[in-house]
C-alpha cells in the first residue's frame, strides 16, 4: 500500500475512534441525568429543532457546509499524516 492510501485510512480510523469517543460521552452524560431529567432534556431538543423545522434549503445549505468543513479537516489529517508517513519511509525510486 502507498504512503497515501494508509493516510486516509488512518485519518479515517481517527475520526471513527473521535466519533464513538462522541457517542459514548453523549451516553454517559444521558445515563447520569437519570430518566426523568433525560426525558426533560430530551422534549426540549424536540420542540426547538423538531416541532418548528427550517426549510430544506436552510438544511441543504447547513449541511453542505458542515460536510465541506468535515471534509477539508479530514483532508488536512491525512495530508499531514502522509507527510509524516513520507518522512518515515520515503518512497522509492525506480
Amino acid at each position: 500500500m502507498t504512503n497515501k492510501i494508509i493516510s486516509r485510512i488512518i485519518s479515517g480510523g481517527i475520526w471513527g475512534i473521535l466519533m464513538g469517543l462522541w457517542l459514548y460521552i453523549d451516553h454517559s452524560q444521558g445515563q447520569q441525568l437519570g430518566k426523568d431529567a433525560f426525558l426533560v432534556k430530551e422534549a426540549a431538543r424536540y420542540d426547538r429543532h423538531f416541532a418548528r423545522p427550517e426549510s430544506v434549503i436552510v438544511d441543504i445549505i447547513a449541511s453542505l457546509i458542515l460536510f465541506c468543513i468535515l471534509f477539508t479537516i479530514y483532508e488536512i489529517v491525512a495530508f499531514a499524516i502522509f507527510k509524516l508517513l513520507e518522512q518515515i519511509n520515503p518512497p522509492a525510486n525506480n
